[in-house]
């Protein structure tokens, strides 16, 4: 079935073709050129969808979207599966739909890591200790770069990831330390050394051999970020990426 049909937008008429064939349901969106005027090839595209409406019948997601660019031409441009996850609505998502984004502020850190590496201040294979001292003690000194980015490390998961009533927080580590901390006497608040001496049993596991989503993790690649730069994370990524591709949004 095609239904075809024109979906507002704040900013341009967004002329979508919605097709539903066996489980895909799927919208495109506004395009400038094709794939081949960009320079790309044109089955990839339909790789894309394939791989989304994989993750969609695996229940791993309910729906995507995606936008694709090469100098200066959007040439991808589209969204599978459903607007709501309400049993019964098989509403499409269309491309320009709003959507809630969690730790997308992951992706920016992940870039500015390896623009430091292509810059040759560091190597994704260096262990954390040799840039954050803190990290000079078992079992942390295990833990490198390439573990913090890949979730590898270790290092205890965010709470709801496990069903673990003994699960511990690193955020609470954190702010009972610096209630405790006394500025005068102890000097400035070391939140790492914070977190990693008051953790309890260290490591939820060995670095490289299990897999569980570690924001901590990310966040101490924002302390190494700042290390390696001489600036506050914020400020490199401002300057290193968001300034040079004209994000203003």
């Amino acid at each position: 079935m095609v239904v075809k049909g024109v979906v507002q937008c704040a900013e341009y008429n967004l002329v979508g073709v919605k097709v539903k064939g066996g489980n895909m349901l799927y919208t495109q969106g506004f395009t400038e050129c094709g794939p081949a005027e960009a320079g790309y090839d044109e089955s990839r595209v339909d790789a894309v969808k394939r791989h989304f409406q994989r993750l969609i019948d695996d229940g791993e997601i309910q729906c995507a979207a995606y936008c694709v660019s090469r100098r200066g031409k959007v040439f991808m441009h589209g969204a599978l599966g459903r607007r709501s996850y309400q049993s019964g609505d098989d509403t499409p998502l269309s491309p320009d739909c709003v959507n809630y984004i969690a730790s997308i502020t992951k992706v920016f850190t992940a870039v500015a890591i390896m623009k430091l590496v292509e810059d040759g201040a560091t190597r994704l294979d260096v262990p954390v200790r040799e840039i954050l001292p803190q990290f000079n003690t078992p079992p942390y000194n295990a833990i490198t770069l390439h573990h913090l980015l890949t979730h590898t490390s270790g290092l205890h998961a965010d709470g709801g990831c496990f069903d673990n009533k003994y699960q511990t927080n690193y955020w609470d580590m954190i702010d009972k330390a610096h209630k405790l901390h006394d500025s005068a006497k102890d000097g400035n608040f070391d939140w790492i050394a914070a977190a990693l001496g008051t953790i309890g049993c260290g490591l939820a596991s060995k670095p490289d051999t299990e897999w569980a989503y570690c924001s901590f993790g990310f966040a101490i690649l924002g302390a190494v970020i700042e290390k390696l730069s001489g600036m506050p994370a914020e400020g490199f990524i401002e300057g290193q990426i968001i300034k040079p591709l004209g994000m203003k949004d």
